[in-house]
This record gives C-alpha cells, sequence and structure tokens, in this order.
C-alpha cells in the first residue's frame, strides 16, 4: 500500500486514491485519467464503508485486473503531448505509453516499470536518444535473459525433446 498507516477512518480514506494510481499505472501501463481514478476512488471508498478497508483494497485490485486496460493492450490513438500522429501517408505513430508497453513486453515480457513509465507520461521516450538510452538500459537488465530463453525455447520446440516419445528411445538404434 502506498500510505505508512491505515488505523484510523481519515488514512484509510487517503490510502484509496495513492493506492489506484499506482497499481492502475503499473496495470494499465500508463496513468489513468481523471475520470477513472474517481471511478475507482468512489468504489474503494463505497466498499470501505460498506464493507471495510481490506474489502476496499482487494475488490478496487480486483476491478483493476478485470479491466479491458489491464486485460489487453489497447492502443487508442490519442492527439496530445505523447503522440505524433501521420509523419507519412497512411502511418500513424504510436503513442509513449503504447511504446513503453511494446518495449517491456518485447524486451523483458511484462509490464513498463517506473523509469520506463516516467520516460512515455513525460513524452521523452518519444525522442529518439532517450529512446535508445531506455532500450540499452532494458537490455542490461536480467529479465532480458529470460526472454531470450523463452523465445529460443518457443520457437526451436525444445520441449518436445522432454516428451516420453523422446525417453523411450533405444540408444542402440539411434546412437546420435
Amino acid at each position: 500500500l502506498p500510505c505508512a498507516s491505515y488505523a484510523t477512518e481519515e488514512e484509510q480514506a487517503a490510502c484509496g486514491p495513492g493506492l489506484i494510481a499506482s497499481f492502475g499505472r503499473r496495470a494499465f501501463r500508463r496513468s489513468l485519467g481523471t475520470d477513472e481514478l474517481e471511478r475507482y476512488a468512489r468504489r474503494f471508498d463505497g466498499f470501505r464503508r460498506t464493507i471495510d478497508f481490506r474489502a476496499a483494497v482487494q475488490l478496487v485490485l480486483m476491478a483493476l485486473v478485470q479491466a479491458p486496460s489491464f486485460l489487453y493492450r489497447i492502443e487508442i490513438p490519442v492527439v496530445d503531448r505523447t503522440t505524433v500522429v501521420d509523419h507519412a501517408p497512411g502511418v500513424v505513430r504510436v503513442s509513449a505509453f503504447a511504446l513503453a508497453t511494446r518495449l517491456s513486453f518485447l524486451l523483458w515480457e511484462s509490464v513498463p516499470d517506473d523509469e520506463l513509465l516516467d520516460a512515455a507520461e513525460s513524452g521523452a521516450l518519444l525522442d529518439p536518444e532517450v529512446l535508445a538510452v531506455e532500450v540499452d538500459r532494458m537490455l542490461e537488465d536480467p529479465r532480458v535473459v529470460d526472454t531470450i530463453v523463452d523465445f529460443d525455447r518457443q520457437w526451436l520446440d525444445v520441449d518436445r525433446i522432454l516428451s516420453d516419445a523422446n525417453r523411450t528411445r533405444d540408444p542402440a538404434q539411434y546412437p546420435d
């Protein structure tokens, strides 16, 4: 939880929006809009008052991970400070958040970290020099090794070597 204490009613009420903003940013791979923050905060506050604080945390987190923005990597063309549109006929460049998501799933098979999300939120990720620095940083992360191993395992179908059919082969018949 993003709050140090949640013992009193006021602390519980104040904890919800911070939890929603921080977890929602990671879950949705972008900052939540004002309307989304308000909607989830109303849910949190309603659950907190009718059930209890722990249930409010659990139910709001459940709602966040069931939302389409968590389940799918949705790329909606939006024209704002983080989007460059139509640099060539028929081509629309992705937003900084979509770029961060694409990079993180390509290299880490996971959501973007806070540093990558910060670069996306500021729009700096669309700068080719910043993008190159971020890619280099991501390539130095140990998660890249897992991604490469997983890719090679699937591509070369290495799992079939461990199948029962391969365990019963006669070494005399197949010496190589």
